[in-house]
């Protein structure tokens, strides 16, 4: 199978995934490779798989009301069917960054009512260029956004000064 159809099909997956991950009751615990990174000051929940070093980092970031598990699934799914298998098979890094959003099984301590767009676009290039710093990849960074569209123009204002 292409990278193109990879990618397609990890695209349509989340949209069946979210109906099974509405109905698994989950621990408020970390799942493998997860942890709390601080980004404009904000907790963030995030999922990070090393790739090749001359590849780019590939950070995806969720839509409104999902966390970024949604892109690499969870303990016990199909990791096929979650875009962060695909982007890892192809040999890039891959960052999930979820902002403080509240869940039934809570993921971060805080929540922030007063979280902007403008918050959010500056705690993932923040937390972007710590991966960054720390795992040294090719110094590229792709940004994918799920379903909040605007989400793109406020990381790319805050890579400005990051």
């Amino acid at each position: 199978m292409n990278l193109q159809r990879k990618v397609w099909a990890a695209i349509i997956a989340p949209f069946f995934a979210v109906a099974l991950l509405s109905q698994v009751s989950v621990a408020a615990t970390r799942w493998p490779n997860e942890e709390i990174r601080v980004g404009a000051g904000h907790p963030a929940l995030v999922h990070f798989n090393k790739g090749a070093p001359d590849k780019p980092l590939v950070v995806f970031v969720p839509g409104s009301l999902f966390t970024a598990r949604i892109a690499y699934g969870h303990p016990g799914s199909n990791d096929k069917d979650f875009l962060g298998y695909w982007l890892h098979s192809e040999g890039y890094s891959s960052l999930a960054v979820s902002y403080p959003i509240d869940t039934a099984n809570p993921i971060t301590d805080t929540v922030d009512p007063a979280f902007t767009i403008r918050d959010w676009g500056q705690q993932v290039a923040e937390i972007a260029k710590q991966y960054v710093d720390e795992n040294k990849p090719n110094g590229h960074i792709i940004v994918l956004g799920w379903s909040m569209g605007g989400i793109a123009e406020s990381v790319n204002g805050a890579c400005t000064g990051v």
